[in-house]
């Protein structure tokens, strides 16, 4: 049988976790026996190889110091080939333990720049001496018509240090690396390289000038967007140049909060005075950077020819935005000069949108730059989150950008727009499409939209995330359900498909219907972009209430609790995703009542119509007994002076129906397993009733009459004798309890803070209530 290459690699990873340590330590030998004696690289490389396998896969193996000051040698060997001097690279790289493990030392040579350089930006300023190899780069980058190769590496590697390491450079080497990609942003040559490929003595010395990106002549200076058949060395650099500017600049300008140092390693002492706070990039780059953004601009008007060119310009165009906007950051004197360039971009790409990436950088732009110019951008994001944003669900980086410019701005985002207020249905659609992705930067963005009029319609929209998820994927033809596409070419379920994929909020809270809705999405259930999408559901839905109790009002609660109650029946048939949403809306419903008690007061006639109906019970009876004991637990006036006895009376006529209606159907059931409700509930709400009889003491006579029928009603019944047992203990107890109101209303009513209270209140003389307690107890035992 012929083993595959993903079987191969398992087994040669096998193999190498089989090691022994004296098999390893042969693998040591072999390599430094052959260094020491000069021998063919042929004779140790497969020991080097394995070496270099068993690092990978192991954490406890140290290499030698002696074999590694041999492996640095091999690295700036002049014999050494590439592939020695790579596989050296490699496990100096990933030798986790010594100190001067990937230590690189000088003499630098550009013909081993490559492996120098990969390895000291791994490395870190902790080992070796960085600041010769620094110079020695500064050199390289500032020597005219110096190796193309070494010069491109070399400044991939600066950029490195300013982002990683900055207070390694010096304001001269800042200063000469600048001036240096100045140059190459600016004067490059026009006219096309030699064929490298040409040969022969008759080789033409006339060379044709580049091209625009729509074939014509150019006229200015070159860029990234001008076309040639082979490019000069300059030309390269100049693309190299406007690769690395962004971060460049990002890390040298003074007053940048992109800025700031990030180092790994604390600062050593003698670099202090290399430091220089911010530095102080000439004013020829800024200024050669905002030329060549600028007739990036000019260009990205022009038509491209071939359909790659057109992907080269959005992403060019998008860059020179990110540039010009870091600029004016550091530079508000800027913003007049460069606005009316961007304003161009948005003239432009409003009216095409296929290119949102460019229209979302104009966006962050306004955002942060309006307000100089005295500009209202509203039309913009109108534009980009109504129009552009819901065409491009499908496109990858369109939805990341968007989300990473969402999380990133947030603050400023909430406080001076209205995006996430007004557009929350159209952000939540980027999570239901790609819910795996997005689900960590969502849970810093889902607290956000809850702006006080749009978090009653956020709520609904996370409970039906999942159903916007089919909707996506049925709108955007991803779904091959037949009878899914039936029904959203129906005309008859038009009006649910158009509010679930509603562009803005404000629109209306929820649909009246939303079980039509739920069964035209039938059959999608099962798709594996809706079960991802429940089961992040939850979590958004916790984040959404730690923020209604943290910081929300009473009004707020009062509006979620109707809310609660009507949802708690409506939820999409998602495998498991039903009962996982019951139990957390139980559980915060009972927060909340414990945050605001006096809503049983201000939602009395809703909650009395809601417990006082069976089919609130069939499928959700856990959330209904939670609502049960809300009742029994907080209807007082000690939370609430507007409880009065007429309230606490139409509560209780409620409950005793609703406790003898369940009572009658466990009783009529053939066996405790067929009955519709448990014994539990009917446990519950019997000391519900028994609370609130505490609480107005003229009911106490029914109460009692009422569990006494109960506990009747059950001595014969179809029950397990277990929970015939536990109702009878437990009317009883609480007949028992009510014989003596004064001390019932004691037990059963306890004061708010109670569980809590570092102190006892004394109502009367304990040793002759304890006493009292004693002989009901004994008495209910008798």
């Amino acid at each position: 049988m012929k083993m595959t290459s993903g079987s191969a690699v398992e087994n040669i990873c096998s193999q190498v976790r089989g090691l022994s340590k004296p098999q390893i330590e042969e693998q040591f030998q072999v390599v430094l026996t052959s260094l020491a004696h000069g021998a063919p690289a042929s004779d140790y490389i497969n020991a080097l190889r394995q070496i270099h396998s068993i690092l990978s896969s192991r954490t406890d193996v140290e290499v030698p110091e002696k074999l590694i000051h041999n492996l640095h040698g091999v690295m700036n060997g002049a014999n050494s080939s590439p592939l020695l001097r790579a596989l050296s690279q490699a496990v100096l790289r990933d030798n986790p333990c010594s100190d001067s493990n990937k230590e690189v030392l000088p003499p630098y040579h550009k013909k081993y720049a490559p492996a120098i350089m990969n390895l000291s930006i791994l490395q870190g300023p902790k080992h070796g001496d960085y600041g010769e190899l620094l110079q020695q780069i500064v050199r390289w980058i500032s020597t005219v018509g110096f190796d193309l190769e070494t010069q491109s590496l070399s400044l991939v590697f600066a950029t490195a240090i300013a982002v990683s390491y900055k207070h390694l450079l010096t304001k001269d080497q800042v200063h000469v690396i600048s001036s240096q990609i100045a140059e190459w942003l600016h004067k490059a040559s026009t006219l096309q390289g030699n064929n490298p490929y040409s040969k022969g003595f008759f080789k033409s010395e006339q060379r044709d000038s580049v091209t625009e990106i729509d074939g014509g002549v150019t006229r200015d200076f070159f860029t990234v967007l001008n076309i040639g058949q082979y490019y000069t060395d300059d030309q390269i650099m100049n693309i190299h140049s406007f690769s690395a500017l962004y971060g460049w600049l990002l890390h040298t300008l003074p007053s940048c909060p992109g800025g700031s140092p990030l180092s790994l390693t604390p600062v050593p002492p003698g670099e202090q005075k290399r430091i220089s706070g911010t530095f102080n990039t000439d004013n020829v780059l800024k200024e050669k950077a905002l030329e060549y953004c600028f007739r990036i601009i000019d260009q990205s008007e022009r038509k491209a020819k071939v359909a790659q060119d057109a992907v080269v310009q959005q992403c060019a165009l998008n860059e020179s935005i990110r540039i010009l906007h870091l600029l004016c950051k550091t530079d508000s004197s800027l913003v007049p000069r460069v606005i009316h360039v961007i304003k161009r971009v948005q003239a432009r790409d409003t009216k095409d949108t296929a290119s949102p990436l460019p229209l979302l950088g104009v966006v962050q732009f306004f955002l942060n730059h309006s307000e100089t110019v005295v500009y209202d951008p509203q039309l913009l994001y109108d534009q980009f989150f109504d129009k552009v944003l819901p065409r491009h669900l499908h496109d990858h980086t369109v939805i990341f950008d968007t989300v990473t410019f969402i999380r990133d701005n947030l603050e400023k985002i909430c406080f001076e727009t209205n995006i996430l207020q007004k557009y929350f249905p159209n952000v939540l659609k980027m999570l239901a499409w790609q819910p795996r992705t997005y689900a960590r930067d969502f849970m810093e963005i889902v607290p956000a939209l809850m702006a006080p009029t749009a978090a009653i319609e956020v709520l609904h929209t996370l409970l039906d995330l999942p159903c916007l998820s089919a909707a996506l994927e049925i709108g955007l033809k991803t779904c091959n359900i037949p009878k899914v596409m039936e029904s959203y070419q129906n005309p008859k379920y038009k009006p649910w498909f158009n509010f679930i994929l509603r562009n803005e909020g404000g629109h209306g809270d929820t649909v009246d219907r939303l079980d039509i809705l739920y069964s035209a999405l039938d059959g999608m259930q099962q798709q594996p972009r809706v079960l991802v999408c429940a089961q992040i559901v939850p979590v958004m839905l916790r984040l959404y209430f730690s923020e209604v109790l943290e910081e929300g009002d009473q009004a707020l609660a009062s509006l979620l609790v109707p809310i609660i109650l009507e949802r708690v029946g409506l939820i999409y048939d998602v495998p498991s995703y039903r009962k996982e949403v019951r139990s957390l809306l139980s559980e915060y419903l009972v927060e909340l009542f414990k945050k605001y008690p006096k809503l049983l007061m201000e939602q009395h006639n809703e909650i009395i119509e809601y417990v006082g109906s069976l089919r609130n019970i069939s499928g959700k009876e856990d959330f209904f007994v939670h609502m049960i004991w809300i009742v029994g637990e907080y209807l007082s006036e000690d939370y609430d002076k507007k409880c009065t006895p007429e309230i606490v009376s139409k509560y209780y006529e409620t409950l005793e129906c609703l406790a003898y209606e369940i009572s009658a159907l466990l009783q009529s059931a053939s066996t405790e397993q067929d009955a519709p409700y448990s014994v539990r509930l009917l446990v519950v709400i019997m000391t519900t009733l028994a609370k609130l009889s505490s609480r107005c003491q003229d009911i106490i006579p029914r109460v009692m009459l009422c569990l006494t029928k109960i506990s009747q009603q059950h001595l014969d019944g179809n029950l397990e004798e277990e929970s015939r047992h536990t109702l009878s203990d437990r009317a009883n107890d609480l007949i028992n309890l009510l014989r003596l109101p004064n001390v019932a209303s004691v037990i059963l009513n306890p004061p708010p803070g109670f569980e809590t209270s570092k102190c006892h209140r004394d109502y009367a003389s304990i040793p002759v209530l304890l006493r009292t307690i004693k002989s009901v107890l004994k008495k209910g035992i008798e």
